[in-house]
């Protein structure tokens, strides 16, 4: 076992019964710096671990105190899911060092009876997993105010046609034109749609893939003004697999879409995109390097950026980089080739174009490169020329038509079939334009341009329409043969014209009947309510995934089974409706079903059916089509509305409660019948809000009227007690409560509440000060004549004991045996006066003052009475422990009372042969709360409070000594400092006294 222990990587520790360590291992020694000699045997285990001193998770366990756990470990602790009555709790206020978060477990050790001898405790620091949390949570804030103050808008909303708004940011109101969020949470996701069919596709992709990218949607404002915009989404699921919300990115797009309307014409020279592009300052340290510069030069972004572009690189000039740059900031451009080396070591040459960055000062701040690798276009370039020759003998004895041309279009060379194709003439063909071979309804040359030059290669379908009306359809095949000056296309052109002609109606045929089909399906399979198609013998022909989700089932298990075997807690009911449907030939609507479901065991739900029969052209019912929506949520919420207003029905009529309203709009008010009776008016009295200032007493008016316009500045509820001067001159009272409610601009426009008849409450209250004030007279009254007769008894009843000691010292056994017993029976009767009259002033004494309050160290003062009762404690064999007593504020004298009072009980009522005493005190808020427990004889819980009454005995005199008034003074003291006292106890078990020790707002 010790083996084991001192070989563990955790730190440990082991405790006996008394607290005293009798284990350290060597973890421990290494955390702590405290080698296992120097602890073994004491009771500083905390010290390892906290600032100052206090129990360990351990030590609580072994004395099984878990309200000292509750308090000690009151961030949490828990059961160890790992080892079997262990304990774990993770703590950090009080542990030292900054920012220290242990995790500690800890569990008894039990001997073979099952008693607790010890304990042990592990511990781990868990502070850079708990920092990392805190972090992890504060990252979580700045993200959720980086949401908030995004320009561009963020939004979470439900999954249906509709659509309902859960959250979005204010960006997204601002770019809809709204006012607020709370105004546009007010409308439906489809209210943003121009169509509502966009609305219904959208819903049908994100069902179908999860997630949507960057879609563009027409949509419309609060003006009903059209937007364009990029919206994203993410479809998050539950357990089911089922979509419980979507979370989103919505972008203004408009000016973007307005530009790309006005730049249409040069639309295909977006596609630079596919170039290198990077950006660098001043110093040539790259800024900006896009994918295509990562794919094009095999750096990644976050290699490239702060690099030194050239040295990176390795540029090659053909022209010296100074010249270069001076052009660029003379003419804000440069263009011009270079050779690069990428990242692998090989060499490419790039059509590089450099131009100037400005701010918005105009100073210059850097440069933007955009580089095309031309490097294969330079090699085929050179390749081509060569195969010219070859290729122009080979041309003219093809049946495809051939043209040369340039990058602008004009034709330098063409075969007789080209011209044939075109109804022209070689002649007439050179030196035309290629344009003038394209109609309108096909793209131009100048269309293809740029991807012509960027690849070098470009194949593409066109159409030409000639002067005889016929149409050519012809398949371009263009490869460039040089690059140089304008350039060198050639061109090789088929007639497509029949299998164009025979294909595009097969395809035109086909893509309507698909996209009817695929119409259909998408509705059928998306829709939001559960659809179906039975047979005559109610077996399932298809099923949608809607109903299949109702069902539980998928729906492939529905196919070919009767509703019975799906669904058989509905079977009755469909059997019912089917039969009425085969016997009328009618449609079933509105029908209401109700049962459970395999999708949800053990739940009613609720259903709103319609079913249709299906014939053939004989009229014969081949099967029926069924339509389901689920109403379960809205019956629920029917019900529970209803028991809601019945319940608040009956709230108000019991409190005998009057109902108003004031429309603050139309300064219109009214109220109920109970309200006049509580106003002391007539049922048929004309309501305003002046009647109802007048039945306020004239003193409370303007106090009432203040209340009432603060409560609408502040928006806040009305609570207000207010007196009522009735038309009789009566004095009533009343509570007012009122709710103030915005309009869709967040200003009041009404207030609803209640009002209360309290007259009687606050008469019983007055009444009650009344009858206080006279039993605080009638008890000083009580305590002063206590005083005084206690007080001066003391005097008479002294010369009385004294004569008769000493008539019992002169004459005892010389009188006969009679008059020594009576002698015997006055001198013990005056004592026990004596002793009654000492303890009735002790008693009146605390009434009368509390005394000075102090700091009382409650450990030192248990020590001192201790030692005072040294002698009877070594006598009677006692054990008194404590452990941990606090500093408190308190009277020094009067607490040695209260503790030299318990503990004389707690010794006193015995019958062990050793007594043991136990004192401890745990914080309960600003309270103290000290426990004094023996295992005395125990008292009788019928008893009750009666142990704390003065002269009250629970024994005779014969069985044990007192006067009874002990226990009272404790209660006097206790109560006098604030506090209060009770105990637990049953006869043999010993007691459990309590007290608390309140301490005001001092920290201790």
């Amino acid at each position: 076992m010790e083996s084991v222990i001192d070989g563990s990587p955790l730190p440990q520790f082991i405790i006996d019964k008394d607290h005293k360590v009798i284990y350290w291992n060597k973890s421990l020694e290494e955390y702590s710096k405290i080698k296992a000699k120097d602890i073994v045997g004491t009771r500083k285990q905390w010290e390892v671990f906290y600032g100052e001193k206090r129990p360990c998770l351990v030590d609580l366990l072994v004395d099984e105190d878990f309200e000292a756990i509750d308090y000690w470990f009151s961030d949490g602790y828990k059961k160890s899911e790992l080892v079997e009555g262990a304990y774990e709790a993770e703590i950090s206020d009080g542990i030292k060092g900054k920012d220290k978060f242990l995790r500690f477990t800890a569990s008894p050790i039990k001997d073979s009876k099952g008693n607790i001898i010890g304990g042990v405790e592990s511990f781990e620091d868990i502070s850079k997993r708990k920092i990392a949390e805190k972090n992890l949570k504060k990252s979580e804030r700045k993200f959720r105010s980086l949401v908030e103050n995004l320009n561009v808008g963020v939004y979470r909303n439900t999954n249906d046609i509709k659509g309902h708004f859960i959250q979005v940011n204010p960006a997204f109101a601002r770019m809809f034109g709204y006012n607020s969020v709370n105004e546009l949470m007010q409308i439906k996701v489809s209210d943003l749609y121009l169509d509502p069919l966009e609305r219904k596709l959208f819903i049908e992709e994100i069902n179908q893939k999860g997630k949507i990218s960057d879609k563009e949607l027409l949509l419309k404002k609060k003006n009903n003004n059209e937007i364009w915009a990029s919206v994203s989404a993410q479809a998050h699921y539950n357990e089911n697999g089922i979509i419980d919300w979507i979370d989103g990115i919505i972008e203004d797009i408009s000016e973007r879409k307005e530009s790309e309307k006005r730049l249409n014409t040069k639309a295909e020279l977006l596609n630079l995109t596919h170039d290198a592009i990077f950006t660098r300052d001043l110093n040539d340290r790259i800024t900006f390097w896009n994918l295509a510069a990562e794919k094009t030069y095999g750096w990644s972004q976050e290699d490239a950026l702060g690099e030194k572009i050239h040295t990176l690189l390795h540029t090659q000039f053909t022209t010296p980089l100074n010249k270069i740059k001076a052009e660029v900031l003379k003419q804000g451009h440069w263009d011009g080739e270079l050779t690069h080396t990428k990242r692998d070591g090989s060499k490419i040459i790039v059509s590089s174009r450099w131009s100037i960055q400005k701010n918005g000062d105009g100073e210059h701040v850097g440069f933007m490169e955009v580089n095309n690798d031309i490097t294969q276009r330079k090699k085929a370039e050179n390749k081509i020329r060569a195969a010219e020759k070859r290729y122009r003998s080979i041309v003219q004895h093809l049946n495809d038509g051939f043209i040369i041309h340039d990058f602008e279009g004009n034709i330098f060379d063409c075969n007789d079939k080209a011209a044939y194709m075109f109804n022209s003439t070689k002649e007439e063909m050179i030196g035309s334009h290629l344009n003038e071979f394209s109609t309108p309804i096909t793209p131009n040359f100048s269309d293809r341009i740029d991807q012509l030059m960027k690849t070098g290669i470009f194949e593409f379908d066109a159409e030409y329409v000639r002067e005889d009306g016929s149409i050519l359809y012809y398949n371009v095949k263009a490869s460039v043969v040089s690059f140089e000056g304008d350039g060198r296309i050639q061109s090789f052109i088929r007639d497509t014209t029949k299998n164009t002609m025979g294909e595009k109606a097969l395809k035109e045929s086909e893509k309507k009947a698909q996209k009817r089909l695929d119409e259909i399906e998408a509705i059928y399979d998306s829709a939001p309510i559960g659809l179906c198609v039975l047979d005559s013998n109610l077996r399932f022909v298809r099923i949608n995934n809607r109903l299949a989700e109702i069902n539980g089932r998928s729906i492939e298990e529905h196919i070919g089974k009767t509703i019975g075997e799906i669904v058989p807690d509905l079977n009755e009911q469909a059997i019912a409706l089917a039969q009425e449907i085969f016997e009328t030939g009618n449609t079933a609507m509105g029908r209401e079903f109700n049962g459970m479901t395999p999708a949800q065991p053990g739940v009613i739900r609720t259903w709103i059916e319609q079913w249709y029969p299906i014939k053939d052209a004989n009229g014969q019912i081949l099967g029926i089509n069924v339509g389901i929506l689920e109403i379960t949520d809205i019956k629920k919420a029917e019900k529970a509305l209803r028991e809601s207003e019945e319940k608040l029905r009956l709230a108000i009529t019991g409190a005998e409660a009057g109902m108003w309203f004031w429309d603050l709009k139309h300064n219109d008010l009214e109220w109920t019948d109970r309200c006049n009776t509580i106003f002391g008016l007539e049922k048929n009295s004309e309501i305003s809000y002046d009647l109802f200032l007048n039945i306020i007493h004239p003193t409370d008016r303007d106090i009432v009227n203040n209340a009432f316009e603060k409560s609408l500045d502040t928006i806040n509820e009305l609570k207000l007690e207010i007196r009522l001067l009735w038309p009789d001159g009566s004095l009533h009272w009343a509570y007012l409560l009122g709710t103030v409610y915005l309009d869709s601009e967040g200003n009041p426009k009404e207030m609803m509440g209640i009002v209360i008849d309290i007259s009687d409450r606050k008469s019983t209250e007055a009444e009650l000060r009344k009858t206080l004030k006279q039993l605080k007279r009638s008890n000083a009254e009580l305590e002063q004549f206590a005083y005084v007769a206690s007080h001066d008894l003391q005097e008479p009843l002294r010369m009385v004991t004294s004569f008769l000691q000493l008539l019992q010292r002169r004459y005892e056994n010389q009188l006969d045996s009679d008059a020594d017993e009576f002698i015997h029976f006055a001198v013990d009767g005056a004592t026990r006066m004596q002793d009654l009259i000492n303890d009735l002033l002790t008693y009146s004494r605390v009434g009368r003052k509390t005394g000075k309050i102090e700091d009382v160290d409650s450990e030192a003062l248990i020590e001192q009475i201790l030692f005072d009762s040294k002698v009877l404690i070594e006598e009677t064999n006692t054990s008194i422990t404590y452990n941990d007593l606090p500093l408190i504020r308190a009277n020094y004298t009067q607490m040695a009372q209260v503790f030299q009072n318990l503990i004389g009980n707690a010794i006193k009522y015995q019958d062990n042969t050793y007594p043991e005493i136990h004192i401890t005190a745990k914080k309960n808020g600003k309270d103290w709360i000290f426990k004094v427990e023996d295992n005395g004889i125990g008292i009788d819980p019928k008893h009750g409070e009666r142990i704390f009454r003065i002269f009250q005995r629970l024994h005779g005199r014969d069985e044990y000594e007192g006067t009874g008034i002990g226990l009272a003074i404790v209660k006097r003291i206790i109560e006098q400092h604030g506090g209060m006292i009770w105990y637990e106890s049953a006869p043999g078990k010993g007691s459990k006294f309590y007290f608390t020790i309140p301490q005001g707002d001092d920290p201790r």
